[in-house]
């Protein structure tokens, strides 16, 4: 997805309605998310208004968000969460649509960040091999798994950078500096022959993805890596 789709599919998200969402009853409630009127382009500005829709709807509903992230990608049981997920108490001004890829990127950088923030970064090479296909139905297509396994090799590559990448704050300069030292990585991991565009969201959100499910399998030798 380019910037430009990026942007496109933000603004759509901050302007177009949604059914209201049922509370799950917890005592956590974050402050709905404002649209920033600061400095930064307009699409650093919707990446930013987006995360902290994406952290208030971690807040108020972590389980739901847990739940969501163990479905597979793309599937119709995803879609089915994502609809119940969204909640328009989140952005303070106006409704929002939920975006599936945008917003899975943006939890896995939350929930790693609230998780694994102040804990060391563990020994990656020890971790067997995830299975990103666990869970996909039966035809679905490849490239979400492709996508992961890429996403994979990049973090057991540049663990360190890949946390700094996944800790940074959205559209700021530590943001860039992390995607510049990183680039060494996204190139040798890449197929030959292959070019894959992404947003900056959805590049991050799979770094993140991947160092939080290497993370959480490296914490408990029993586990297996799942999504969540």
């Amino acid at each position: 997805m380019t910037q430009a789709l990026l942007l496109a599919v933000v603004t759509a998200m901050l302007l177009s309605g949604v059914a209201h969402a049922q509370d799950t009853g917890s005592l956590i409630r974050r402050a709905p998310a404002q649209i920033p009127t600061g400095s930064g382009s307009d699409a650093e500005r919707a990446r930013r208004a987006t995360a902290a829709f994406a952290e208030c709807l971690v807040d108020r509903s972590r389980g739901r968000v847990e739940k969501y992230l163990a479905s597979f990608p793309g599937t119709a049981e995803a879609r089915d969460i994502g609809r119940k997920l969204a909640d328009s108490d989140c952005l303070s001004s106006g409704g929002l649509k939920f975006q599936e890829q945008v917003m899975r990127a943006l939890f896995y950088q939350i929930l790693y960040n609230k998780t694994f923030r102040d804990k060391e970064l563990p020994d990656f090479s020890t971790v067997p091999p995830l299975d990103y296909s666990a869970g996909a139905p039966v035809g679905v297509a490849s490239n979400e798994i492709a996508l992961r396994n890429f996403a994979d090799c990049v973090t057991r590559a540049n663990p360190s950078d890949a946390r700094t990448l996944t800790l940074s704050n959205t559209a700021s300069d530590g943001e860039k500096r992390a995607f510049d030292a990183m680039m060494p990585s996204f190139s040798a991991c890449l197929p030959q022959d292959r070019t894959i565009e992404f947003s900056k969201t959805i590049l991050k959100g799979l770094v993140a993805e991947t160092l939080y499910r290497l993370s959480t399998a490296a914490a408990s030798p029993s586990a297996t890596g799942s999504a969540i």
